[in-house]
């Protein structure tokens, strides 16, 4: 489509969603639908015939272009997905119409029993205190059943997500995704106004009520289109689904059905123009049976069908939650009396025994007591029932006569008729007996007149003395008791400390009540904060709420405009699973023109869809767009309700979002939905655990969701804000790499094994080949395979940018492997910076992985640290004013295509990052690091570049020799900026001035020794160790005179070196530097020969030898020739100074003697350093005299010891 140009591709796109929604009308499979989005698009389904079809003037010949063409379409669909045409078509309709739309939730045991904790301490600190999962911690029963409650509560989500798309949302128009918008007819549905008015039916009476939940509660009474009846239908099927799951969960059952119709949940938004901000009880009695009459008396009800049914179904998952979570405490306390403990008491049983015994007793007497007198008083009433009875009997002949004598006139009325005699005859026979009846009753009662009538005294008269005062003193007992038990309870109630037998403790220990029950106070206070002030929004900090709407927004301006799931969250799936990964990614674009797509895959497929639900993964994604949610970001529709008419710019606000942003979120939710689907069918028979299985999805597709490991809000916040642009895709990868250590015996490891080997294997496969395909030469190729070139890893220079394979996975390769090699010393082949590890800069792997992702804190932080402090920590960035500043902070929230176009990224490329590619244009110091690289490479000046960065770089010798070479200007500029710094006075041109001189004097003073030395090599001493020796003391001397120079420079310039030293480099030279001094601080004193030593061999283990050069020529510490030899002999002899001495030693060997026979090299580096008078080989003799002769110009003659 794309080369057929903009207008030919809006065509294509535009059929494509027309010729699926016309084929949904028409009730097509949903294989068909697909089929006819994707010819509509690709084979040339042209707009007009289209737009005509639509309109419905050629509706019947589309009808039999459809019929014609149906199994070329299933067959079509059979090539795209893989799978055979006859299971596509049944699959997805196959018992759809009977499987539940509301999943149930898991076991709570099961899912308690699921948790993992430890109780080794190392693991406690490094997973649990971390934050990367702090439910490991949480390792007693309480802390589990938490957890428990947590993950409950994400699957509460996904089921509600569940529940309503495949009931409710499926129902939308496919084009629009609105429920209003472009049906007519018998598909047309509720059109209903902001007061709740039914728009688009009628009521069968006049005068019947036209709010939707009247109408919904009493559909028999309007005229619903076949549309209308279906959402209604399903509606309702939700609320009875629901109730059904809370009987089975044990709750009380709630009536569905009354008399005034149909239970219907409402929602009320406000009364009388104040806005309600309780929310509504479903389980208390209604106020007004009619929605109705509740707005003839100013009640505000939601009108949004769908927002109600929600909160409904969520605030129904909840309750059956809660009583979930009171069942399993009840079960942990139960198992814990059988242990002799306790996991909680109720305030009754904190009450003392002696007065809880004392209520019991007096309760019993009371009740003996009040037995007793109510026996006596019996004898009264039996014998006052005995005198009535008469009567009673009368009048129930009575009622029987008259009961005859009216089903007989009743008869009459039906057949007189047939039987007009017997009838009759019968008629006036019940008439005689109602008047004998009648008769008998009025004796009865006249009778009854005469008996004395039962009052209260002659009960009481019926009481004996001792039966009254049995019970006066009972009840007085009881009373007393009462008072004593009330007072007790209330104190129990406030108790703060209880016996610890109670709990299975020795001692008493505190207690705290939650929800009327007193655990341990460290339970309850674990049960408040992890479960009642977790799940308030209102509790939580406003700067937390704060931090993460700000990240909720940034993540998702940037995030939307592209269709890069399938090449991220889907990447694993392409390698592991590519058929199902195709079948997802089809679904992922066509949900951009159909947002009803996933509500039907999930209504078609919702087995797997509730398995999901259950276990927490998540059916969409629920990160990126994450500001959509209500309160998730910052809304500018809040900001227009406050403008006149500012409900209805919200409106259209909120309309525009939904078919721009609301497309882009479709699209994703529709493409990570059908990957985790398809993978939960795949892997039904690989991974038979549907825990485990579901597990494995979320790790590999990005769903793990951190609530889930017990991470509060606070913590999820500043993860979203600071941990990486996708924290949770982040932790699902790292997760997805842990399984690794299960091993290929468990299904699980066996599963992750394979993913992540497989795409390996594919993303390394792909490069090469696509390589070779480019005309890369295998060097280029070689380079692109190693973790630690960096952009260049996987990744190839098309048009001056690069682009490359992306994701999690390819990020964490690298961080391991720039972690290996820095951790790894330089003669193994490392960087050898270990101690990068503990800078906090870029040069620290772990520091430069987590910049490098994406995280919203860091932009924007960043950013504004930069600016403030002029420190360079965003190093692709250059802010320096306020206008860099507010330019960064617009561009870091704009959408990654948009960002790399203003970077100068090509179109080729651009078009790479919108489907997900890893892009990233070439920038300007990358080409001169490239044209640099070719100059000392080929010798020749060829590039254009500045060289003054280049010399502030790490070269080795041989590429600084060729870049003098190449720019000797560079030299001369060199000493022209150290003048004009001095010029002005600048404290570090001053101590390099004063360096200078001292470095020539110093120069001087070696140059005159080395010459008198060369004349006389004795200088009047009686052996060559003693004039060797000489030698080097006055050399010494001279060095301790420039150490002195040292001291005065650390005194005047106390302040400059300590900015050096404090600061963060952000230079090689400028790194030497502060390690130059730090070795210095560390050998203050240096007036003998071992002081010497130790500071030359703490410089050679502290420094690498670029490093020492780029010190010394900063700081104007250049070394005589001298010095340089003082220094290698010093160096070459760290070994035999590391050994004991001689003396130090009993054993007959001498470790240092030893050392001295086996290494002539390091014997004659003792003796030209004047530490012995003798060698102990003719070898060590013979390199004696060749060094000397380089060293002094003279051959000193040396002796060979006869002891061996």
């Amino acid at each position: 489509m794309l080369l057929g140009g903009p207008a030919v591709e809006g065509r294509a796109l535009l059929g494509a969603a027309i010729g699926g929604g016309i084929a949904e009308e028409l009730g097509a499979p949903e294989e068909v639908r697909i089929g006819v989005s994707v010819l509509g698009g690709a084979a040339g389904v042209t707009l007009p015939a289209i737009a005509r079809a639509a309109r419905g003037d050629k509706l019947s010949r589309f009808q039999q272009y459809l019929r014609a063409h149906d199994d070329a379409l299933v067959a079509e669909m059979k090539e795209l997905s893989g799978a055979p045409a006859a299971r596509l078509q049944t699959r997805a309709v196959a018992g759809a119409a009977d499987e539940p739309f509301a999943g149930p939730l898991l076991d709570f045991d099961f899912v308690a029993s699921e948790v993992v904790t430890s109780d080794n301490p190392i693991i406690r600190v490094l997973v649990g205190r971390t934050g990367i999962n702090p439910s490991v911690l949480h390792n007693t029963d309480v802390g589990k059943a938490v957890t428990a409650y947590y993950r409950q509560r994400v699957a509460m989500e996904q089921l509600t997500d569940v529940a309503i798309s495949s009931a409710l949302d499926v129902h939308a128009q496919p084009f629009t995704g609105t429920r209003t918008a472009l049906r007519r007819g018998e598909n047309a549905l509720f059109s209903i106004a902001d007061d709740g008015t039914v728009k688009n039916v009628t009521a069968k009476q006049p005068g019947a009520s036209r709010q939707w939940n009247d109408v919904f509660s009493n559909p028999e009474r309007y005229n619903l289109t076949a549309g209308q009846q279906r959402f209604h239908d399903d509606y309702v099927r939700v609320i009875e689904e629901l109730e059904s799951l809370r009987v089975a969960a044990g709750l009380d059952p709630l009536p569905i059905q009354g008399a005034k119709g149909l239970y219907i949940p409402r929602v009320v938004r406000g009364v009388r123009g104040v806005e309600v901000k309780r929310p509504t009880n479903k389980n208390l009695q209604r106020s007004y049976e009619e929605a109705q009459e509740g707005v003839a008396a100013g009640v505000n009800y939601e009108s949004d069908t769908r927002a109600v049914l929600e909160l409904h179904t969520r605030r129904t998952y909840n309750e059956i939650i809660d009583h979930q979570f009171s069942e399993h405490i009840e079960k942990l306390n139960a198992e814990a009396m059988k242990r002799g403990e306790r996991l909680f008491v109720t305030a009754k049983e904190l009450v003392p025994q002696p007065v809880l015994k004392r209520m019991s007793d007096a309760t019993v007497k009371r009740l003996t007591a009040e037995r007793a007198v109510n026996a006596e008083r019996a004898a009264v009433v039996r014998a006052a029932k005995e005198a009535s009875a008469d009567t009673n009997k009368a009048t129930a002949a009575v009622a029987r006569a008259k009961e005859r004598l009216a089903s007989l006139l009743g008869q009459g009325g039906a057949r007189a008729q047939q039987k007009p005699l017997s009838l009759g005859v019968a008629i006036a026979g019940a008439r005689k007996r109602v008047r004998e009846a009648g008769a008998v009753l009025t004796a009865a009662k006249a009778k009854a007149k005469d008996l004395p009538k039962v009052r209260r005294v002659d009960l009481d008269k019926a009481i004996t003395p001792e039966s009254k005062a049995r019970l006066a003193e009972a009840r007085a007992e009881y009373n007393a008791a009462k008072a004593r038990y009330s007072t007790a309870l209330a104190k129990a109630r406030r108790t703060e400390v209880a016996p610890g037998s109670i709990f299975g403790a020795e001692d008493d220990i505190p207690v705290a009540q939650w929800r009327n029950r007193f655990f341990r106070e460290e339970d309850a206070q674990f049960l408040r904060e992890g479960i009642d002030d977790r799940l308030k929004p209102a509790q939580r900090n406003w700067l937390v709420r704060g931090i993460e709407t700000l990240g909720n927004t940034i993540r998702f301006l940037s995030a939307v405009g592209d269709f890069a799931e399938p090449f991220i969250q889907g990447l694993p799936t392409l390698a592991f699973r590519p058929t199902q990964w195709a079948r997802a990614t089809t679904r992922h674009y066509q949900a951009f023109f159909d947002p009803t797509v996933q509500a039907r895959f999930i209504k078609n497929r919702l087995p797997a869809f509730k398995e999901m639900a259950a276990h927490g993964t998540p059916i969409g994604d629920p990160e990126f767009f994450a500001a959509l949610r209500p309160g998730g970001g910052f809304s500018p529709g809040a900001l227009l309700k406050l403008l006149p008419k500012g409900d209805e710019a919200r409106q259209l606000l909120r309309n525009g979002g939904k078919q721009t942003f609301g497309r882009f979120q479709a699209s994703y939710n529709a493409g990570l939905g059908a990957n985790r689907a398809l993978l939960t069918e795949s892997l039904e028979s690989v991974i038979k655990n549907p825990a485990e299985r579901q597990a494995f999805i979320r790790n590999m597709t990005g769903g793990l969701d951190s609530r889930a490991l017990g991470l509060g809000p606070t913590q999820r916040a500043v993860e979203g804000m600071w941990l990486g642009f996708s924290p949770r895709l982040m932790r699902s990868t790292f997760a997805l790499a842990g399984d690794l250590r299960r091993g290929v015996i468990d299904p699980r490891g066996r599963a992750s094994w394979e993913a992540l080997t497989k795409l390996a294997a594919g993303a390394t496969g792909i490069y090469v080949l696509t390589g070779l395909a480019l005309g890369k030469s295998w060097d280029e190729i070689e380079a692109g395979l190693n973790p630690l070139n960096g952009k260049r890893f996987l990744s190839h220079q098309i048009n001056g940018d690069w682009i490359g394979v992306g994701g999690q996975i390819r990020a964490i390769a690298q961080l391991l492997a720039e972690s290996a090699s820095t951790a790894v010393p330089e003669r193994f082949g490392g960087e050898g910076g270990a101690g990068d590890f503990a800078q906090l800069n870029i040069d620290n792997p772990i520091v430069k992985f987590w910049m490098f992702r994406g995280a919203p804190g860091v932009t924007t932080v960043g950013g504004a640290v930069e600016f403030g402090t002029g420190l360079n920590v965003l190093p692709f960035d250059d802010i320096d004013s306020i206008p860099d500043l507010f330019k960064h902070f617009g561009t870091s929230a704009l959408p990654f295509t948009v960002q790399g176009y203003l970077e100068g990224e090509q179109p080729l490329t651009t078009g790479a990052a919108l489907v997900g590619g890893r892009t990233s244009p070439e920038r300007d110091f990358e080409a001169e690091a490239a044209a640099i690289a070719q100059d000392l490479a080929s010798g020749v000046l060829t590039g254009t570049y500045d060289p003054a960065p280049v010399r502030a770089t790490q070269l080795n010798s041989d590429d600084e020799a060729t870049f003098n070479r190449l720019h000797p200007e560079f030299l001369k500029s060199r000493e022209e900026q150290q003048a004009e710094a001095l010029a002005r006075g600048e404290p570090f041109a001053r101590m390099r001035d004063r360096t200078d001189r001292s470095r020539e004097t110093l120069h001087g003073d070696l140059d005159n020794i080395l010459r008198s030395f060369e004349r006389d090599f004795l200088g009047g001493h009686d052996t060559a160790k003693d004039g060797i020796r000489a030698f080097w003391d006055t050399f010494s001397g001279f060095r301790k005179e420039r150490v002195g120079v040292i001291r005065d420079n650390e005194k005047e310039f106390a302040d400059l070196i300590a900015e050096l030293e404090e600061n963060e480099p952000n230079s090689p030279e400028a790194r030497a530097v502060k390690l130059w001094f730090e070795v210095n601080g560390r050998h203050p004193d240096r007036f003998n020969d071992a002081q010497w030593t130790a500071y030359e061999l703490d410089l050679a283990r502290s420094m690498t030898d670029q490093e020492i050069a780029l010190a010394r020529e900063e700081l104007g510490f250049d070394d005589h020739r001298l010095e340089q030899i003082y220094h290698a002999l010093q160096v070459s002899l760290q070994p035999y100074y590391e050994l004991p001495t001689d003396d130090e030693t009993r054993s007959l060997r001498k470790p240092r003697q030893i050392w001295r026979r086996e290494n002539p090299e390091g014997e004659a580096a003792l003796f030209l350093l004047g530490k012995i008078e003798k060698v102990k080989t003719t070898r060590a003799r013979d390199i004696v005299e060749a060094w000397s002769r380089q060293l002094w110009g003279v051959a000193v003659p040396v002796e060979v010891s006869r002891r061996r």
